[in-house]
């Protein structure tokens, strides 16, 4: 039996109202996806999913923990995930992403197909910038800023230094003064 397998939803036996649902992510389930930015997890989603008459609402709830590599220290590290996610999965003639919470699918698809969502919604719970906790507070993102902001200032003055100076505007200045 195919893994991913157990991530499909039979959408024809389904009854209007609510439907809750729960997945197991492990390791397993990251390997099946190419070039997969995680590897290791241990994951629940709960899926509520609502079923009207042309219209599926899916609210993906994450939770868990996942194995990340810390970017400046190389050292591995949990990760607690805590995300939730909606989309609405809506019937029309062929398969298109509208944006990122409104998805068409055709008419008289039989099974729908959740894991390729589930993946990219865990990755999405992921930072990009993966910092072990024990070196959360030594750098703090008001000091970059500040790093980078007074290096911009510095470049635009030294270009402002360089320019020459047209002179009907340098006559315009000494009168200003």
């Amino acid at each position: 039996m195919d893994l991913l397998s157990t991530y499909k939803i039979n959408l024809v036996s389904l009854q209007n109202g609510l439907h809750t649902y729960e997945f197991d992510v492990n390791d397993e389930f990251f390997t099946h996806f190419e070039d997969s930015i995680l590897s290791q997890g241990n994951i629940i989603v709960k899926l509520n999913l609502t079923k009207q008459i042309n219209l599926f609402i899916a609210e993906f709830k994450i939770g868990g923990s996942t194995k990340l590599i810390c970017d400046r220290s190389l050292e591995e590290f949990d990760y607690p995930l805590d995300a939730t996610y909606i989309v609405h999965f809506k019937y029309a003639e062929d398969f298109e992403e509208i944006s990122d919470e409104i998805i068409h699918i055709p008419f008289g698809l039989p099974q729908l197909d959740l894991s390729q969502y589930i993946y990219e919604y865990i990755g999405l719970s992921v930072p990009m910038r993966k910092i072990h906790p024990k070196f959360a507070d030594d750098d703090s993102d008001e000091e970059l800023e500040s790093i980078i902001y007074s290096s911009e200032v510095d470049e635009i003055e030294e270009d402002i230094e360089d320019e020459v100076v047209d002179p009907r505007w340098a006559a315009l200045k000494k009168l200003k003064k």
